[in-house]
């Protein structure tokens, strides 16, 4: 199992002794860190690297103006030169013009391309093939009974996440598909399985869940799924 801990603010964020817990319990986890806070983090991150290493990868990407982040690619740039050959990095960006950025930068240090899944992925990832560059896809993910109660139970859950991009509640049922894998096990399983065909090396899922109780379900789901 690879955990990717995905925080959308420094207050859900991983803390001090809780890096060590993680690593204790042997897993291979990832992190991600916003350009926006580089300027900040570097050095944190840099001595993560170096701790743990062993078993963490970083996931670096332009924040999303949609959050109240400011985009800074120059950032970006400075944080991959001090981390390059330390650890598995991999590069990513909301939107075509940042993400074919991010794309270029992981071409020149045989970095992973990080894409979210949205209307821009199709093309983000036949740029990455054009580039030779390995991509991961991020996407949301909820199994349910049926796609409408799926798509009833992300809507509720994740009203926010559409919201900052551009769409309203009333319409996620009809951008859905553009933005999570969703449905039954079978129909879940279809989808990643159109995203790897389209050249994606690996489908990162974002579960979408109501409590502890509702997310072990769902991690058991997807168990079934993958297994």
């Amino acid at each position: 199992m690879h955990v990717n801990f995905d925080a959308e603010g420094k207050d859900q964020a991983l803390q001090g002794n809780e890096y060590k817990e993680v690593y204790d319990f042997g897993l291979h986890w990832s992190e991600t860190f916003q350009s926006s806070h580089f300027d900040g983090d570097s050095a944190r991150i840099i001595d993560l690297v170096r701790e743990f290493g062993r078993r963490l990868s970083i996931n670096l990407v332009i924040g999303n103006a949609a959050y109240g982040l400011k985009p800074k690619f120059d950032s970006l740039e400075k944080i991959v030169r001090e981390l390059s050959g330390e650890c598995q990095i991999k590069l990513g960006a909301e939107g075509k013009v940042y993400g074919k950025r991010a794309i270029d930068l992981a071409s020149g240090i045989h970095a992973t391309a990080y894409i979210l899944h949205t209307p821009s992925m199709d093309e983000l990832l036949d740029y990455a093939k054009s580039k030779k560059v390995c991509s991961f896809v991020y996407t949301l993910c909820r199994i349910s009974g049926s796609k409408p109660s799926a798509i009833s139970e992300i809507s509720s859950k994740k009203e926010g996440y559409f919201k900052r991009r551009g769409i309203a509640l009333e319409e996620i049922s009809r951008n859905i598909a553009n933005f999570a894998v969703y449905g039954t096990r079978d129909e879940v399983a279809a989808q990643i399985s159109v995203i790897l065909d389209q050249g994606a090396s690996k489908v990162v899922l974002c579960p979408v869940f109501y409590g502890t109780r509702d997310m072990l379900n769902q991690m058991k789901e997807l168990g079934r799924v993958v297994g």
